[in-house]
């Protein structure tokens, strides 16, 4: 058999793997990349001597410097790590490589970006408020006050000064004056005149010159076209004591007349006072 000598080139690869390999250990992620780079330079020029060699029998043969470059390059990539000795006295063995497979690198999630904030719908402004239109002021309605009307007026005023009337009984007495109804009112109407004080007015002229119960002297204004209303109003305002207006009225009967005790009872009564406030009267003229 022919004796086979190991290739040059062979023996320059191990040397230079083995050179790496040491020159591997200890050394951090980017010094590995520098012996990865030296090792390539290295192996480039030690086997450039034996470029031309002829033809590798098999396909077995020595790896070509760019395999082993590949081979370096893929070992960097990897952890590498020296098992510790168990005596910390002995010296540390030098051991094979260990290729430590890498966890496969998860990517993270892409993070969804948050949505966009939709701005809000701009407010529209309230439409103008048109002012109302200002009122329109209503026409000055002019009268003219015919001369019947202002004589008529005038003759209302003076009798509201010297006496005191109702409204419905103004009214009569300017028709007794021959003025018309139409005038008599728009007069007794432009006085404005209150004619509840008007019933009292005439209460008081009664009680002057007379002596009235309070039932005679109510039917007395209501008979002066006062209402039942103005009427009671006037004689309730007036606080007269009805008691002293029966002594009166039985005084007046007995100056023009004989009366018995009981006829002049009842003559009272049926001027409008009580049975008491009658015998009150007669029994204070001595009856």
């Amino acid at each position: 058999m022919t004796e086979q000598h190991p290739q040059p080139l062979e023996s320059s690869t191990k040397f230079s793997s083995k050179l790496v390999e040491v020159l591997w250990k200890g050394r951090s992620t980017r010094g590995r990349i520098g012996v990865v780079l030296l090792g390539v330079i290295l192996l480039s020029v030690v086997s450039a001597p034996f470029s031309n060699t002829g033809e590798q029998e098999e396909s077995g043969a020595a790896p070509t410097p760019t395999s082993v470059a590949a081979e370096v390059a893929t070992e960097s990539t990897t952890e590498t790590t020296v098992p510790a000795s168990s005596d910390s006295g002995a010296s540390s063995t030098v051991g094979a490589p260990t290729t430590t497979p890498s966890a496969p690198s998860t990517a993270a999630p892409a993070t969804t970006a948050a949505p966009a904030t939709t701005a809000a719908p701009a407010t529209t402004a309230a439409p103008a408020t048109t002012a109302a239109p200002a009122p329109t002021a209503a026409p000055t309605t002019t009268t003219s006050e015919t001369v019947s009307q202002r004589n008529a007026l005038r003759s209302a005023e003076s009798y509201l000064r010297f006496s005191s009337f109702s409204r419905d009984g103004l009214i009569a007495q300017l028709e007794y004056e021959k003025f018309s109804t139409a005038d008599a009112t728009y007069a007794v109407d432009a006085l404005n005149a209150n004619w509840r004080d008007q019933a009292v007015k005439k209460g008081q002229e009664y009680l002057r010159f007379s002596s009235f119960s309070r039932t005679g002297l109510i039917g007395q204004l209501e008979f002066e076209k006062f209402s039942t209303a103005d009427a009671t109003f006037g004689v309730d305002a007036l606080n007269a004591n009805w008691r002293e207006q029966a002594v009166k009225k039985a005084e007046e009967y007995l100056r023009f007349s004989s009366f018995s005790r009981d006829g002049l009872i009842s003559q009272l009564i049926f001027e409008g006072f009580t049975r008491p406030e009658a015998e009150h009267g007669v029994d204070a003229v001595g009856l």
